[in-house]
């Protein structure tokens, strides 16, 4: 009934004081579970030193895929900024964690009728 990254926060849950502490996890007999169910209870046995997080992770995203990211399933606002919209800030981010020179994509000009001059730039903060 659940998923990888489910059972191990769960597990991690327990023995986080001075005391030794375990997770029992009840089961149907292993006849009973599917075979992601199998391994998901393998990596569980696993991976269960410091750090072992970032596994558990790319192995539960291997079991259950990694989803639909644009689709109608998804909460977020991908509708009111559109799929190109996305996809160019999709780009622009990638670009940008790879090291890559990223160019200002749009200059602005207010005219204040000549009485002030000013200039808007865009900041990302991701």
């Amino acid at each position: 009934m659940y998923g990888l990254s489910q059972l191990y926060q769960l597990r991690g849950r327990v023995g986080r004081s001075n005391r030794h502490a375990y997770a029992y996890m009840l089961i149907p007999t292993e006849d009973g579970l599917t075979d992601i169910a199998k391994r998901r209870l393998a990596a569980i046995r696993e991976f269960s030193d410091l750090g072992a997080g970032f596994r558990i992770a790319a192995l539960d995203l291997e079991l259950r895929g990694a989803g639909n990211l644009l689709g109608g399933q998804q909460s977020g606002h991908i509708d009111a900024i559109g799929f190109d919209l996305y996809t160019q800030m999709l780009q622009r981010t990638v670009a940008e964690l790879k090291g890559e020179a990223l160019e200002d994509e749009v200059s602005t000009a207010i005219n204040l009728g000549g009485r002030l001059s000013a200039f808007l730039r865009s900041i990302s903060t991701m």
